[in-house]
Protein backbone atom coordinates (compact mmCIF):
# COMPACT_ATOMS: atom_id res chain seq x y z
CA UNK A 1 0.00 0.00 0.00
CA UNK A 2 2.85 2.41 0.80
CA UNK A 3 4.81 1.62 -2.37
CA UNK A 4 2.28 3.04 -4.91
CA UNK A 5 1.88 6.18 -2.78
CA UNK A 6 5.66 6.70 -2.69
CA UNK A 7 5.86 6.26 -6.47
CA UNK A 8 3.07 8.81 -6.93
CA UNK A 9 4.75 11.24 -4.52
CA UNK A 10 8.10 10.82 -6.29
CA UNK A 11 6.56 11.37 -9.74
CA UNK A 12 4.65 14.43 -8.48
CA UNK A 13 7.80 15.86 -6.91
CA UNK A 14 9.84 15.35 -10.11
CA UNK A 15 7.08 16.94 -12.20
CA UNK A 16 6.83 19.99 -9.96
CA UNK A 17 10.61 20.34 -9.83
CA UNK A 18 10.84 20.24 -13.63
CA UNK A 19 8.27 23.00 -14.17
CA UNK A 20 9.44 25.25 -11.34
CA UNK A 21 11.42 27.41 -13.79
CA UNK A 22 8.34 27.85 -15.96
CA UNK A 23 6.39 29.12 -12.94
CA UNK A 24 9.08 31.52 -11.75
CA UNK A 25 8.17 35.09 -10.82
CA UNK A 26 10.82 37.80 -10.92
CA UNK A 27 10.80 40.95 -8.81
CA UNK A 28 12.23 43.85 -10.80
CA UNK A 29 12.67 47.56 -10.26
CA UNK A 30 11.62 49.77 -13.18
CA UNK A 31 11.82 53.56 -12.85
CA UNK A 32 12.01 53.22 -9.07
CA UNK A 33 8.91 51.02 -8.80
CA UNK A 34 8.84 47.34 -7.89
CA UNK A 35 7.07 45.16 -10.44
CA UNK A 36 6.60 41.39 -10.73
CA UNK A 37 6.94 39.62 -14.06
CA UNK A 38 7.35 36.12 -15.47
CA UNK A 39 10.57 36.87 -17.39
CA UNK A 40 14.00 37.79 -16.00
CA UNK A 41 14.67 41.45 -15.26
CA UNK A 42 16.40 43.35 -18.05
CA UNK A 43 17.91 45.93 -15.74
CA UNK A 44 16.83 49.49 -15.28
CA UNK A 45 14.90 50.81 -18.24
CA UNK A 46 15.68 54.36 -17.20
CA UNK A 47 13.59 57.48 -17.10
CA UNK A 48 11.98 59.33 -19.98
CA UNK A 49 14.74 61.96 -19.86
CA UNK A 50 17.45 59.28 -20.03
CA UNK A 51 15.66 57.68 -22.97
CA UNK A 52 15.52 61.03 -24.79
CA UNK A 53 19.25 61.58 -24.17
CA UNK A 54 20.04 58.09 -25.46
CA UNK A 55 18.02 58.71 -28.64
CA UNK A 56 19.67 62.11 -29.21
CA UNK A 57 23.12 60.53 -28.82
CA UNK A 58 22.15 57.72 -31.21
CA UNK A 59 20.93 60.25 -33.81
CA UNK A 60 24.21 62.16 -33.49
CA UNK A 61 26.19 58.95 -34.07
CA UNK A 62 24.01 58.13 -37.11
CA UNK A 63 24.63 61.58 -38.59
CA UNK A 64 28.39 61.18 -38.07
CA UNK A 65 28.38 57.80 -39.81
CA UNK A 66 26.32 59.19 -42.70
CA UNK A 67 28.78 62.07 -43.07
CA UNK A 68 31.77 59.68 -43.01
CA UNK A 69 30.17 57.49 -45.71
CA UNK A 70 29.43 60.55 -47.87
CA UNK A 71 32.96 61.92 -47.49
CA UNK A 72 34.51 58.54 -48.32
CA UNK A 73 32.36 58.21 -51.44
CA UNK A 74 33.02 61.79 -52.59
CA UNK A 75 36.79 61.40 -52.06
CA UNK A 76 36.91 58.67 -54.72
CA UNK A 77 37.82 59.42 -58.28
CA UNK A 78 35.11 58.80 -60.92
CA UNK A 79 36.96 55.65 -62.03
CA UNK A 80 37.06 54.29 -58.46
CA UNK A 81 33.40 55.10 -57.97
CA UNK A 82 32.45 53.27 -61.17
CA UNK A 83 34.35 50.16 -59.99
CA UNK A 84 32.63 50.04 -56.57
CA UNK A 85 29.63 47.91 -57.64
CA UNK A 86 31.86 45.27 -59.27
CA UNK A 87 34.14 45.13 -56.22
CA UNK A 88 31.14 44.77 -53.89
CA UNK A 89 29.68 41.99 -56.02
CA UNK A 90 33.01 40.13 -55.95
CA UNK A 91 33.25 40.48 -52.15
CA UNK A 92 29.69 39.24 -51.68
CA UNK A 93 30.20 36.25 -53.97
CA UNK A 94 33.41 35.30 -52.13
CA UNK A 95 31.76 35.49 -48.67
CA UNK A 96 28.65 33.57 -49.73
CA UNK A 97 30.68 30.92 -51.57
CA UNK A 98 32.63 30.30 -48.32
CA UNK A 99 29.37 29.38 -46.55
CA UNK A 100 28.27 26.75 -49.08
CA UNK A 101 28.59 23.02 -48.51
CA UNK A 102 30.22 22.58 -51.93
CA UNK A 103 31.83 25.97 -52.71
CA UNK A 104 33.07 24.87 -56.15
CA UNK A 105 29.50 24.26 -57.32
CA UNK A 106 28.19 27.70 -56.35
CA UNK A 107 26.34 29.60 -59.09
CA UNK A 108 25.00 33.17 -58.99
CA UNK A 109 22.45 35.08 -61.03
CA UNK A 110 20.72 38.48 -60.93
CA UNK A 111 23.51 39.86 -58.72
CA UNK A 112 23.38 43.63 -58.33
CA UNK A 113 25.20 46.02 -55.99
CA UNK A 114 23.57 49.08 -54.46
CA UNK A 115 25.79 51.82 -53.05
CA UNK A 116 24.57 54.03 -50.20
CA UNK A 117 21.07 52.66 -49.58
CA UNK A 118 18.97 53.35 -46.49
CA UNK A 119 19.88 50.80 -43.83
CA UNK A 120 16.31 50.68 -42.49
CA UNK A 121 15.46 48.37 -45.41
CA UNK A 122 17.88 45.74 -44.12
CA UNK A 123 18.18 46.25 -40.36
CA UNK A 124 15.62 45.63 -37.68
CA UNK A 125 14.84 48.14 -34.93
CA UNK A 126 17.19 46.23 -32.59
CA UNK A 127 20.08 46.85 -35.02
CA UNK A 128 19.46 50.60 -35.10
CA UNK A 129 22.99 51.24 -33.82
CA UNK A 130 24.28 50.36 -37.29
CA UNK A 131 25.01 52.88 -40.02
CA UNK A 132 22.11 54.81 -41.60
CA UNK A 133 23.53 54.18 -45.09
CA UNK A 134 24.99 50.88 -46.24
CA UNK A 135 26.25 49.16 -49.37
CA UNK A 136 24.23 46.07 -50.32
CA UNK A 137 24.48 43.25 -52.85
CA UNK A 138 21.30 41.37 -53.78
CA UNK A 139 20.98 38.31 -55.96
CA UNK A 140 20.27 34.60 -56.17
CA UNK A 141 22.58 31.70 -55.33
CA UNK A 142 22.50 27.99 -56.16
CA UNK A 143 24.80 25.28 -54.86
CA UNK A 144 24.94 21.54 -54.31
CA UNK A 145 23.65 20.00 -51.09
CA UNK A 146 25.19 17.11 -49.14
CA UNK A 147 23.58 14.61 -51.51
CA UNK A 148 25.31 16.21 -54.52
CA UNK A 149 22.20 17.73 -56.11
CA UNK A 150 21.58 21.38 -56.79
CA UNK A 151 19.02 22.94 -54.44
CA UNK A 152 17.78 25.64 -56.84
CA UNK A 153 18.35 29.37 -56.86
CA UNK A 154 17.59 31.11 -53.56
CA UNK A 155 17.59 34.88 -52.94
CA UNK A 156 20.28 36.45 -50.75
CA UNK A 157 21.56 39.81 -49.65
CA UNK A 158 24.95 40.79 -48.27
CA UNK A 159 26.05 44.09 -46.74
CA UNK A 160 29.60 45.39 -46.67
CA UNK A 161 29.64 45.16 -42.86
CA UNK A 162 29.11 41.40 -43.08
CA UNK A 163 25.36 40.99 -42.58
CA UNK A 164 24.12 38.11 -44.74
CA UNK A 165 20.62 36.80 -45.29
CA UNK A 166 20.99 33.43 -46.92
CA UNK A 167 18.29 30.73 -46.77
CA UNK A 168 19.92 27.69 -45.20
CA UNK A 169 17.24 25.73 -43.33
CA UNK A 170 14.00 24.32 -44.73
CA UNK A 171 11.68 25.54 -41.98
CA UNK A 172 12.94 29.14 -42.11
CA UNK A 173 13.48 29.32 -45.85
CA UNK A 174 10.08 30.74 -46.87
CA UNK A 175 10.16 33.55 -44.31
CA UNK A 176 13.75 34.50 -45.07
CA UNK A 177 13.25 34.32 -48.83
CA UNK A 178 10.27 36.65 -48.53
CA UNK A 179 12.31 39.08 -46.41
CA UNK A 180 15.20 39.10 -48.87
CA UNK A 181 12.93 39.54 -51.90
CA UNK A 182 11.04 42.42 -50.27
CA UNK A 183 14.21 44.16 -49.04
CA UNK A 184 15.91 43.96 -52.42
CA UNK A 185 12.70 44.86 -54.28
CA UNK A 186 12.57 48.17 -52.39
CA UNK A 187 15.88 49.05 -54.04
CA UNK A 188 14.59 48.42 -57.56
CA UNK A 189 12.04 51.24 -57.34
Amino acid sequence: MKLPFLKFALVAFLFLASISNALAVYRCTVNGQTVFQDSPCLGSLGTVAEDAQRRAKQKEVENDRFLQHSLATNAMSPEERSQQPKLLEAQAKARITERMIDPKSTEFRNVKAYIGVAARNFYSVEDASGPPVIDVVCGEVNSKNRMGGYVGFKPFYWTRDGKVALPESDNFEKVLSTLVIRSCAKLER
